[in-house]
């Protein structure tokens, strides 16, 4: 019997998926990928590579579309990637993935157990992981009442439990500064994001999501 062929001008799914990086143009013709979902970068916010094609091919902590659902994590040398947190409006914005500017009580869930798994370093000085459970957790910062929360309320909550991640401003508030976290040997000098010739990048040379406030 003879092998059925995909019909002319069909494409058979790449056997490498959403963790395939040949982003040839041949190649993209060829074979479908997973839509809707780009793969972190394996180096997250330290990612020193600044041209636009690897934005696009690559999502990194503190962009858009780093959110549950659209950021896949492949395994690099035998380990998987982890997802990365350097504040906590991106630990919002990723249990966020609708943009909805709140988060439900699964999706609460979902960032305490991504904080359980962050360096014993961010917590404060009474113990190194979070107490209780996540439903203890939720009752504590929605009360009763509530069936979401805002970022404002997580941002308390985490404050009360003496989570010592800089609080992330959006990147649309102008009034707060926003200096470069890059380090490589000496961290860059640059005190403020201000965007060059993309929105990723900053006149410094180095990505949005590199840039942190203090707040």
């Amino acid at each position: 019997s003879s092998t059925a062929r995909p019909p002319t001008g069909s494409s058979s799914a790449c056997r490498y998926g959403v963790e395939c990086t040949d982003f040839g143009e041949e190649h993209r013709k060829r074979f479908t990928h997973p839509e809707g979902i780009l793969m972190a970068c394996q180096y997250g916010a330290g990612c020193y590579r600044k041209n636009l094609e690897h934005l696009k091919q690559f999502v990194h902590p503190g962009d858009r579309h780093y959110r549950m659902g659209m950021v896949h994590f492949p395994t690099r040398k035998g380990v998987r990637v982890k997802p990365q947190f350097p504040t906590l409006r991106d630990l919002f914005n990723y249990c966020d993935p609708d943009e909805s500017g709140n988060i439900s009580m699964e999706e609460f869930q979902d960032a305490w157990h991504h904080l359980c798994h962050l360096p014993p370093d961010i917590f404060g000085t009474e113990g190194n992981t979070l107490e209780g459970s996540p439903v203890e957790a939720w009752k504590s910062a929605a009360g009763n009442e509530r069936s979401h929360l805002t970022f404002a309320q997580f941002a308390r909550w985490a404050s009360d439990v003496k989570i010592k991640l800089p609080v992330g401003v959006d990147p649309a508030d102008a009034q707060a500064l926003r200096p470069c976290r890059f380090e490589y040997g000496k961290r860059c000098p640059c005190a403020n994001f201000k965007a060059g010739a993309s929105n990723h990048m900053c006149e410094c040379g180095h990505k949005s999501c590199a840039h942190l406030s203090d707040v």
